[in-house]
């Protein structure tokens, strides 16, 4: 029986021998901590990879980023570099815990500066809410949305699965799916 059957069958509070729910491919016990400017592979559902800036790293585990498609197949097709704020799909506040079980895996790095890849501004209803760049989860100014504010992402915290199925809508991910398909028809 693979391991979330048995996680499912016998509840999160119970100890499954010999079992592991993700292999990150790192020894037991390593966490990997993202860096302003460290550059991951967002896995994506059901096939394919987007890219993700890290523009904001406090301490704590929020992270914010800049997301950039399109999804591509492999990794190897990934943009590293040169990366233009204003061509981002998405940007988002989110958990780090894809970057430290080692899903999201780390593919390079930019410099990132405030002024360049302004990440702290967010929606929330009618208002725009700036928050601290040391406790992403923190609101220390609030102001009335004007017209220019429209495009501002809205005030919410992703978790790292909800965000790659997020992100796999918005950049079409099945598409990379029919491509396979049609490419192994011809081919075979």
């Amino acid at each position: 029986m693979c391991a979330r059957r048995e996680l499912l069958k016998y509840g999160r509070g119970s100890r499954i021998q010999g079992t592991q729910i993700r292999d990150s491919g790192l020894p037991s016990g390593t966490a990997v901590k993202s860096q302003v400017g460290d550059v991951y592979a967002v896995p994506l559902r059901p096939i394919g990879f987007a890219t993700v800036v890290i523009t904001v790293a406090p301490r704590n585990s929020i992270r914010a980023g800049y997301f950039f498609g399109p999804a591509r197949r492999d990794l190897s097709e990934l943009k590293t570099s040169d990366f233009a704020p204003s061509e981002r799909a998405m940007l988002a506040k989110f958990g780090d815990l894809g970057v430290r079980e080692g899903r999201w895996k780390k593919i390079g790095e930019v410099a990132v500066t405030p002024a360049e890849w302004p990440s702290l501004d967010f929606l929330f209803y009618s208002e725009v809410e700036t928050v601290s760049a040391s406790d992403l989860a923190t609101v220390i100014r609030r102001r009335p949305m004007t017209a220019k504010d429209e495009s501002l992402p809205r005030n919410q915290l992703y978790g790292h699965e909800i965000l790659e199925d997020t992100l796999s809508k918005l950049l079409e991910a099945r598409e990379l799916l029919w491509e396979q398909w049609k490419e192994r028809r011809e081919g075979g």
